[in-house]
């Protein structure tokens, strides 16, 4: 063999030693979702009328979220993948509802996305774990990250439910973002109101539906002696996450009733601008 062709067969071994370039890292800002979540929401309502027809940014970041790998994310922190479930949960409802649009109004004019077969169950989506729809997601997911207030977080289509942000949650920020999600969720008269004057409060029952998620971090027994489980789940909800002073002041006192509002759960749209 001559010397050149001896080199060639080295410089090949040692570029197969080589390890293969790893690719971009993963961007946990989230930067793609931020911008459509900008172009489309506002106050917890979402144009999916003026999305469905420009879905293009939303399927490239779907595409993202589904490319990384079971092993990558064992490497994360834990809000990484909380902010990296959150912000997969909610673009997949997202991509669901805007796949169907429009709605048209049932008989009493409402629009629902309860209007769309199998919506929860009959849309997969790539993931790490392999294919999976909105509840599975939810249960294998979402619920396993150990922070219950993700029930105001996720995007459940419906104007009582959990608040879409106009940004995507971080990884450096997520806890705080939920945070607000709660707040901006209080501070909708759909789904908690107040009036001192008449010690009583009304709150939605789509937060009684969920008190048994609340109770590990918003239930201590003893707190608020002669109130329900619940009363005192919704009351100490809003001392930690509200902003009114009046309403923390007449919660503070203990001197309250509460009442249920309904769940307002016609879908969270907004016309197109």
């Amino acid at each position: 063999m001559s010397k050149h062709a001896l080199w060639a067969v080295l410089a090949g071994i040692i570029l197969l030693a080589l390890p293969v370039a790893a690719g971009e890292p993963f961007d946990h800002q989230h930067t793609q979702f931020t911008k459509i979540l900008r172009a489309y929401v506002k106050d917890g309502l979402v144009d999916y009328q003026s999305l469905s027809q420009a879905r293009g940014p939303l399927e490239k970041y779907l595409d993202d979220l589904g490319s990384v790998s079971a092993d990558e994310i064992v490497n994360w922190t834990l809000d990484q993948k909380l902010a990296y479930w959150l912000n997969f949960y909610n673009a997949c409802l997202l991509d669901a509802v805007s796949r169907n649009m429009p709605l048209k109004p049932d008989e009493s004019g409402n629009v629902s996305p309860r209007q769309i077969p199998g919506l929860w169950t009959n849309y997969k989506w790539n993931t790490p774990y392999g294919k999976q729809d909105l509840n599975t997601m939810e249960f294998m997911q979402v619920r396993k990250l150990n922070n219950d207030l993700w029930i105001f977080a996720i995007n459940r289509g419906v104007k009582g439910g959990g608040v879409q942000l106009s940004e995507a949650y971080t990884g450096d920020r997520v806890r705080g973002q939920m945070s607000q999600a709660v707040g901006f969720w209080l501070a909708n008269p759909i789904n908690f109101q107040a009036s001192p004057e008449q010690h009583q409060i009304s709150v939605s029952s789509y937060l009684h539906q969920n008190m048994k998620i609340l109770e590990r971090d918003y239930f201590r027994r003893g707190e608020f002696m002669g109130h329900t489980d619940y009363e005192i789940i919704a009351a100490k909800l809003y001392l930690a996450h509200g902003t009114d002073k009046q309403i923390k002041t007449l919660l503070y006192s203990g001197d309250f009733s509460l009442q249920n509002l309904p769940f307002d759960q016609n879908l969270n749209i907004r016309s197109p601008q």
